[in-house]
């Protein structure tokens, strides 16, 4: 499954990144130095110390950096269904409720949201945030709801292989993120700058794409085992930042492929 756009443009949109991944406001505090900087590797996706790493973590687990309220910021799936929004850390969630708006109806009265529920709901009739200060809280809320609802729906796949080395540098570069016209190419280097967190970027003179792998399982339903990586795509010029979640699989006899994934609309 893949994530679909916002909706008609309107003035409410103006901001809004297509595909529903987030907004650009939150997009571009994740990327805190220009993509072409030495720095922003490490600014993208900041390590932390982990008891285990995501690249050994066993069947049936998810591990994000700063989303789960637990010392290796692991967690089984079967906890995440369990225990939903009380999982997630403090930080994962705004302090502050967000203001979302109507996609179409200008007479309808802006919503507060304050929970993964109220988020959900919303956001799969494409509310989205209006103010620059709520685009960027909004972008928390895609975050940490979104993993509490793709863990939810995902199905454990016993034995399946972790993503490795190999599916990732041999990946069809015409399935990775786009802006525009600019796109990655057949031959774009992709390497791993960490391997826990487990980080893959991929870049060329246009784009800079970084994913971070979390887990892996049945995320689609199509009873084949997904790799769930959150993917973040900027621009080298310009103030372009798109963020989302997505998953790589690998067809029999075929290159691995990525695809978006938007847990609203699945």
């Amino acid at each position: 499954m893949t994530g679909r756009g916002p909706g008609t443009p309107d003035v409410k949109a103006v901001g809004l990144l297509a595909g529903g991944a987030a907004v650009v406001a939150a997009a571009s505090a994740l990327f805190t130095k220009a993509p072409d900087a030495p720095e922003v590797a490490p600014e993208v996706f900041p390590e932390r110390a982990v008891v285990r790493g995501i690249a050994e973590a066993p069947d049936g687990v998810l591990c994000t950096d700063g989303l789960l309220d637990t010392d290796d910021g692991c967690a089984a799936l079967s906890d995440i269904k369990a225990i939903g929004q009380a999982l997630l850390a403090d930080t994962a969630l705004p302090s502050q409720p967000v203001t979302l708006v109507h996609p179409t109806d200008f007479s309808a009265e802006p919503r507060t949201v304050d929970g993964c529920d109220t988020y959900a709901e919303l956001k799969r009739q494409d509310w989205s945030a209006l103010s620059s200060a709520d685009m960027a809280q909004e972008a928390l809320f895609y975050r940490a709801c979104g993993l509490i609802i793709l863990a939810q729906e995902a199905v454990e796949t016993p034995a399946a292989p972790r993503l490795d080395r190999a599916q990732m540098v041999d990946i069809d570069r015409s399935t990775l993120p786009t802006f525009g016209e600019a796109r990655f190419g057949p031959n774009d280097p992709i390497t791993q700058e960490t391997e826990s967190p487990a980080v893959w970027s991929i870049t060329n003179e246009a784009l800079l794409c970084k994913m971070a792998y979390l887990g892996t399982a049945d995320f689609n339903g199509d009873g084949v085992p997904d790799h769930l990586v959150e993917w973040r795509l900027a621009a080298r010029e310009g103030s372009f930042r798109q963020v989302g979640f997505g998953l790589i699989e690998k067809p029999r006899g075929q290159a691995a492929r990525f695809s978006e994934i938007n847990p609203f609309t699945m």
